[in-house]
């Protein structure tokens, strides 16, 4: 698994899910508490995914990000 590869298993932990009602953008990758859900992932984009939320900086655009805002 990349992220115990990555060796952030202390970081980060992979659940698998119910349903998110997004199966036309499928795969879709979710991160809580904040909200952002990755839509349409390839495994190749998994280390960017990973590497965005360790250091904080935006994805690098081949990625649909949607993020849930705050009420």
């Amino acid at each position: 698994m990349l992220i115990e590869e990555c060796e952030l298993d202390e970081i980060f932990q992979l659940k698998k899910s119910d349903c998110f009602g997004l199966c036309e953008h499928g795969p879709v990758v979710k991160f809580k508490p904040d909200g952002h859900s990755y839509l349409k992932v390839t495994k190749d984009d998994c280390l960017d995914i990973i590497r965005c939320h360790v250091d904080g900086s935006s994805p690098e655009g081949k990625l649909n990000l949607m993020h849930k805002k705050k009420r």
